[in-house]
């Protein structure tokens, strides 16, 4: 498969301090800021697996930013000190969230993320809506919910339940719920309130989904990649998991534009919208490298070194090329649903999942992420499937 040139901005070396390396985004964003010049300087949690790919140095170690916010924070400012960072970039919703109250800078060094005020109005579901309607986007129709109960009308059902705030840790509960009645919806609801979450409830849209990846610069320019999802990871509410990748959707990205500008947000982020008879709905935002930050790269469009770029004031021109359409599939996700099938059916429904997560990997057959050649991903995920296919932890 041919793939667009990579455009990624013009070199001014810097130093930019990577937090959480993990699969899947880590690899992308390290090789693409290695590309671009800069030095890169990889961090992963203590005690943490993973963030050491193959033939490379163990990266930096900090504190649990969940667990020991104080203590993170602490950790981050003397490595900017000690290490002469010049960027932060994180890779992780709770550390983006954590760190926005102290951008732009931190320790001497800029946040290639939002400030606390960007991240309530794009990030926080319950307030989301109101940033979209000042933009001039739709939202599905949603209420958000606390201890005091919803502070709105409900929306109609089915409806889908998710929380308040984002997070990578929800601990047992699903991220995400689709229910169908007001039962199931008040449940769901009760357990992220009573976890301390608070809840969003929005409507359930029936059409197309679709993702942007993008970066604003501090001039006003604008450039991303949008892909429309196939599937999702678990199938019925979940991480876009198959994507066809597009390139350019003017309905799409022009509503991803308004809201980054509407919130003065500079750098790098990625927004999922659902689109009804031509209407754009914008339903989640995140100002960080998402998981499937790889196909907006494949794509040509170096998306981690230009939101770098925009931070320092780098990405004058900045611009996505044209895109040969393909198609994404992202292993992490793919394997979760062949590993639900191996529990729930016997594996009867798991072969054609499987088939087509091969032959995403195969040359000429769309992009496989991570590739079959990352040996330390396969080793690791052939061990998950096998401990999900039998109900144990992962």
């Amino acid at each position: 498969m041919r793939t667009a040139a990579t455009h990624r901005p013009p070199a001014r070396p810097a130093t930019v301090l990577v937090l959480w390396v993990g699969h899947r985004p880590g690899p992308w964003v390290r090789r693409s800021l290695a590309a671009a010049g800069h030095r890169v300087l990889p961090a992963h949690p203590e005690g943490a697996p993973g963030g050491r790919p193959v033939g490379a140095r163990e990266p930096l170690r900090y504190p649990s930013p969940t667990r020991s916010p104080d203590a993170f924070v602490r950790w981050v400012r003397e490595t900017c000190r000690i290490s002469g960072v010049d960027v932060v970039l994180s890779l992780d919703e709770d550390i983006t969230r954590l760190l926005a109250p102290h951008a732009p800078r931190l320790g001497g060094a800029r946040v290639a993320g939002p400030d606390a005020r960007q991240y309530r109005m794009l990030c926080d579901k319950g307030a989301l809506g109101a940033t979209a309607a000042a933009a001039g986007v739709r939202r599905p129709a949603a209420v958000a919910v606390g201890a005091d109960g919803p502070r709105g009308d409900w929306p109609p059902l089915p409806c889908v339940v998710k929380p308040h705030r984002s997070t990578a840790d929800t601990g047992d509960l699903p991220a995400v719920r689709v229910v169908h009645d007001a039962a199931a919806r008040d449940r769901a609801v009760a357990d992220l309130v009573d976890a301390g979450l608070g809840a969003v409830v929005e409507e359930r849209v029936a059409g197309e989904q679709w993702v942007a990846h993008c970066v604003r610069a501090a001039d006003g320019g604008f450039a991303g990649v949008a892909a429309r999802v196939r599937e999702t990871a678990p199938r019925d509410a979940g991480t876009p998991s198959v994507l066809d990748v597009v390139g350019d959707h003017p309905p799409v990205l022009d509503a991803a534009r308004r809201l980054f500008a509407h919130a003065g947000y500079v750098g790098l982020g990625n927004a999922q919208f659902l689109v009804r008879g031509g209407e754009v709905l914008v339903h989640d935002v995140n100002l960080r490298p998402p998981a499937s930050i790889g196909l907006a790269v494949r794509a040509g469009f170096d998306a981690p070194a230009w939101g770098v770029a925009a931070v320092l004031g780098d990405a004058r021109g900045m611009s996505a090329p044209p895109v040969r359409p393909f198609r994404y599939v992202s292993g992490d996700g793919e394997a979760q649903v062949v590993a639900a099938h191996l529990r729930t059916d016997g594996g009867r429904r798991a072969a054609p999942v499987a088939a087509r997560v091969l032959a995403a990997g195969l040359p000429g057959g769309g992009m496989m992420d991570p590739p079959l050649t990352d040996l330390a991903w396969l080793g690791d995920h052939v061990g998950r499937v096998a401990r999900r296919a039998a109900g144990r932890a992962v």
